[in-house]
Parts: structure tokens; C-alpha cells; sequence
């Protein structure tokens, strides 16, 4: 009966070392995952931002460019008004 309990405790000891081993992998399993997660959302906050800073810069470019057009615009006609206004007066010389 002292070499089954023996037997018995040794199996015990044996199934609880298995058993706290395959928790501790599964952890190391979860925290790996859990990493592969944080990275995968940090790369996709990244690749957001840097998305949202090429918008912005090109949003930027696009209004820079149209206010551009439209001071050219005002200039020409300006030019264009005050050629009118010095012909009508007769002091514009012929170019």
C-alpha cells in the first residue's frame, strides 16, 4: 500500500508539473499574441498618421496652388483695367 501511495504521489507530483508547464507556455503564448497584436495596431496607427500627414500636405498644395491661380487672375485683370484706363487717356504708348 506505501509503494501505490508512493506510485500514486509521484503520478500527482508528475500531472501537476505537466499541468503548471502547459499554463506557463500558454501564457507565453498569450503575451506573444498579445505583442503580435500591440505591433500590428502600432504599425496601423502609424500608417494612419502618415496617411493623415500626406492628406493634409496635399490639401495644403492643393490651396496654396488655387490661391496662387486666383492672385495671377486679380493681377492680369488689374493690369488689364489699368492698360484700359491709361489707352482711354491717351498716355499709353503702344508696346
Amino acid at each position: 500500500m506505501g509503494q501505490q501511495m508512493k506510485a500514486l504521489t509521484q503520478d500527482y507530483g508528475q500531472i501537476q508539473k505537466d499541468y503548471t508547464s502547459g499554463i506557463a507556455t500558454t501564457g507565453r503564448q498569450t503575451d506573444i499574441s498579445r505583442a503580435g497584436v500591440a505591433a500590428g495596431q502600432k504599425t496601423a496607427e502609424e500608417t494612419y498618421a502618415l496617411g493623415m500627414k500626406g492628406q493634409a500636405a496635399d490639401y495644403t498644395h492643393a490651396t496654396n496652388v488655387a490661391d496662387l491661380d486666383f492672385r495671377k487672375g486679380i493681377y492680369t485683370e488689374q493690369q488689364k483695367q489699368l492698360d484700359d484706363y491709361w489707352e482711354m487717356m491717351g498716355l499709353r504708348t503702344s508696346v
